[in-house]
């Protein structure tokens, strides 16, 4: 059966080749987490810089000999253009203002911005039984204080990047849905869930909401995430 990491792992590849394919000098990968696409662009040869707002996150990059910095997504350190490529993979949705951070991102790149959203195929039950199961999820992060919204659709990566009719004639745009329908155990969910769980009253709400969950992912199923990318393509590079 497919594990997250699985999932996770064929998702990061599909995004790296398409990044690759536009055979990019360098690369600002906001959002570098682990370090997964900053080690491909390692061994394709292509200089790529990670920036992350953790500076433990930063550290870790750094040890293991990878270009990072301290920077917020919204608030880059980096001249107009000053790199031919800017990736950001599954980040929107974790920003504050998710369309000050994508602007920012256009800005510092030079040909172009590809960015990636999870995103899930609503016409077929069992994602969305896995969409009503992730929106539980970060609702017991959002309720811990933590910065986990919605994903954003294609149309509203681009609404909050502002490529909008006045600016279409200079941005050449691609988007991709993208999505492997494998099965993803109700014991795995269950398992995810159970911290969230001891923590509530037993008359929370989020209890009653999480049955529900259970309910609909046993009548329609459960399969794993997959996620859409924007390639935005400045016209004059």
């Amino acid at each position: 059966m497919t594990t997250a990491s699985d999932n996770a792992s064929y998702l990061r590849v599909r995004f790296a080749a398409r990044l690759l394919s536009a055979r990019p000098e360098s690369v600002l990968d906001v959002g570098a987490g682990e370090g997964h696409l900053l080690a491909t662009l390692r061994s394709a040869g292509i200089a790529g810089t990670g920036c992350e707002a953790s500076k433990e996150r930063v550290a870790a990059l750094v040890a293991d000999g990878f270009v990072a910095l301290e920077a917020e997504a919204a608030d880059l350190p980096f001249d107009d253009g000053a790199f031919d490529w800017v990736a950001m993979r599954h980040v929107p949705h974790h920003l504050p203002d998710p369309g000050a951070g994508l602007r920012e991102a256009l800005r510092v790149a030079r040909r172009g911005l590809l960015v990636a959203e999870p995103w899930y195929d609503v016409d077929l039950p069992s994602q969305r039984a896995a969409l009503a199961a992730e929106r539980w999820f970060k609702g017991r992060d959002r309720a811990a204080g933590m910065v986990h919204g919605e994903n954003l659709s294609a149309a509203e990566l681009l609404e909050a990047v502002g490529a909008d009719a006045e600016a279409a004639d200079a941005l050449d745009c691609e988007v991709t849905h993208l999505v492997r329908l494998r099965r993803r155990s109700t014991e795995d969910l269950v398992l995810a869930a159970t911290p969230h769980l001891v923590e509530l009253g037993p008359d929370d709400p989020a209890r009653e909401e999480w049955n529900a969950v259970l309910e609909q992912v046993a009548e329609c199923g459960l399969s794993w995430n997959g996620s859409v990318a924007v390639a935005l393509e400045k016209s004059s590079a």
